[in-house]
């Protein structure tokens, strides 16, 4: 599910960059496992890309999942909209691994912040 939402996020990277949006994925696990992650997700959708347009965070350690309070539903894929000030405009964590907003949503809540 992480990575045909990654890959959906690399389709759709120019709608987010026309809206001022910049996408950073938090991926929470060791550096062994990113590779195949990322070629998984560039593959997804039969959609071949070069490389991901967006920045990776490694977060080994869990910092970035103990920062957001998401350590227990760690399986559970949470999506953050800031502001230009750094401050949470957005923040949704889906009830399993298979819920998460689509592309269009979050797109919408872009919107909604520049309006």
């Amino acid at each position: 599910y992480c990575t045909t939402q990654t890959s959906r996020l690399i389709a759709n990277y120019e709608e987010f960059a026309a809206r001022d949006a910049e996408i950073l994925l938090v991926y929470p696990g060791g550096r062994q496992h990113v590779d195949a992650f990322v070629t998984a997700a560039k593959g997804a959708e039969k959609q071949q890309v070069d490389r991901v347009p967006f920045p990776i965070l490694l977060d080994e350690d869990l910092s970035a999942v103990k920062y957001f309070d998401i350590e227990a539903t760690l399986a559970y894929p949470s999506t953050y909209i800031l502001d230009m000030d750094g401050k949470v405009r957005f923040a949704y964590v889906g009830s399993n691994p298979t819920d998460r907003p689509s592309i269009k949503a979050m797109l919408a809540q872009l919107d909604n912040l520049s309006s």
